[in-house]
């Protein structure tokens, strides 16, 4: 089943009182978020639909890989009208989310228990809920593509699906709801995407600045954050749904407090104290795979990269711990523990060679 994406950003943002695709949160453009809050869950063919200031909002998604469709009318027309000339591009998919430009911090899982629904049989229109309130993203399945094609009367899209079984999937992703209409909107959508999602290279760039880092361990963290990018973003195109700019940001900061003592906690209280939550408990556990599943997500994508990356050279698994398998000999409380880290590490990675077909060292 091939699932797209459309988004619709072709509106002038009037009530906002200045343009809501390229306001800045966590350091990227709020559209960016938005095609990526789809790219987290695998989501790959995705068309942003512009209009008002359509060349610089495509601009700003020109490295994103994603298609675009022009709303030449934004002033006089409808969301119906930018969802039609999306889905003109994305006709030969089974369905699409539909998700409005200025609501970037979807859940990478609320669009994968979506996503599961529809695979399980459902349809043809799923919509997830949040207590029982319509909620973001739906996903329009290939059956109702005539009936929004053809439809021109008022109401928009519920109007050309009235009469459509809809099945709705309930979820606890408070985000769901959140988007931008008002300055206060945006102000609470900031204050959200520091606690739950990742920052940009270049804020974290400013934050190794802050900590005064050294050239050396800058290098580390930039090569550690490249490498959780890259798996993060192979192993969505494996069915995971993951958190890809946190991933990047994670590692990036994973060693932001390298020459303090207890370094992991101090880089997470120092992160946390900025109001970085999710990033802070990423690099808070990232010394160790105790008590982390022999699986992927966050945390083991950030704390498996860092086990590949030696200064920044790529290194196996085994030459990471060959070095504190020496220094702390078998039987002893650290020895066991680094020869467990390993093995884990190890089966991680081996599982990651399997789903992905890569090798990364």
């Amino acid at each position: 089943m091939k699932i797209s994406g459309i988004i619709t950003a072709a509106g002038l943002s009037s009530r906002m009182g200045d343009f809501k695709p390229l306001m800045e949160i966590n350091g990227f453009p709020m559209i960016e978020l938005t095609v990526q809050s789809l790219i987290n869950a695998g989501i790959e063919d995705i068309c942003v639909v512009t209009g008002h200031r359509g060349d610089e909002v495509e601009a700003a998604l020109s490295h994103k890989g994603v298609r675009f469709a022009r709303n030449s009318n934004p002033e006089a027309t409808d969301m119906l009208t930018s969802v039609k000339l999306g889905l003109c591009r994305v006709l030969d998919s089974d369905g699409f989310f539909l998700l409005p430009g200025d609501m970037p911090l979807i859940r990478p899982k609320t669009i994968a228990g979506v996503l599961s629904a529809a695979f399980g049989g459902a349809g043809p229109m799923i919509i997830p809920t949040l207590c029982g309130k319509n909620a973001h993203p739906p996903l329009i399945l290939k059956d109702c593509y005539d009936k929004i094609l053809g439809f021109d009367g008022e109401g928009g899209i519920p109007a050309a699906l009235e009469g459509v079984n809809k099945v709705h999937i309930e979820t606890d992703d408070q985000l769901s709801r959140l988007d931008a209409d008002y300055r206060e909107d945006i102000a609470k959508l900031r204050e959200c995407a520091k606690k739950v999602t990742g920052i940009s290279p270049a804020e974290c760039e400013k934050l190794y600045d802050e900590a005064s880092l050294l050239p050396n361990i800058r290098e580390h963290c930039r090569a550690v954050g490249e490498l959780s990018e890259h798996m993060a973003r192979s192993l969505t195109g494996c069915g995971y749904a993951l958190d890809i700019p946190l991933c990047r940001a994670a590692g990036m900061l994973h060693d932001i407090l390298r020459t303090e003592k207890m370094h992991s906690r101090a880089g997470a209280d120092f992160l946390l104290a900025r109001g970085y939550d999710a990033i802070s408990k990423i690099v808070r556990r990232h010394m160790t795979f105790d008590g982390l599943p022999l699986d992927f997500d966050e945390f083991t994508v950030v704390c498996l990269a860092d086990k590949l990356v030696s200064g920044t050279k790529r290194v196996s698994v085994f030459e990471r711990y060959a070095p504190a398998e020496e220094k702390y000999a078998p039987g002893t409380e650290i020895g066991d523990r680094v020869r467990r880290d390993c093995g884990h590490g190890f089966s991680l990675y081996a599982k990651y060679v399997e789903l992905t077909g890569e090798c990364l060292c």
